[in-house]
């Protein structure tokens, strides 16, 4: 019991220095990398200082083939993700939901997969 209370004050000066916010550049794919290590797969990239995962590095490679073969429906896509995915990606707060989020993905990213690999034929 008094290692606990030795250390609330380093706990509260953490928690102090956290932000009220998500940061602007977090959307639904980033918020989900940020699941349990375990099960998301997630790692820190120090050249992108941030963490991510090979389901946020797929959905990366996706939007280069959307921009790359279809730019008006890239241009529409992101226009729409830029306005509702922070929204939702601000709503993911707890591991367990990134993990929820990271799995309920896993479809849509098995078809950005499959349609990036038979563009690169």
């Amino acid at each position: 019991m008094a290692g606990i209370i030795a250390k609330y004050p380093l706990a509260l000066a953490y928690y102090q220095q956290l932000a009220d916010e998500p940061p602007e550049d977090c959307f639904i794919v980033s918020a989900a990398s940020k699941g349990h290590p375990s099960v998301v797969r997630s790692w820190y990239d120090l050249e992108k200082g941030k963490v991510i995962n090979q389901q946020l590095v797929n959905f990366w490679h996706f939007e280069d083939f959307l921009r790359a073969k279809f730019p008006t429906f890239h241009s529409r896509l992101r226009k729409f993700y830029n306005r509702f995915g922070p929204v939702v990606a601000s709503r993911i707060v707890f591991r367990w939901q990134a993990n929820l989020v990271y799995w309920l993905l896993k479809p849509l990213e098995f078809v950005a997969r499959v349609l990036v690999a038979a563009s690169s034929r």
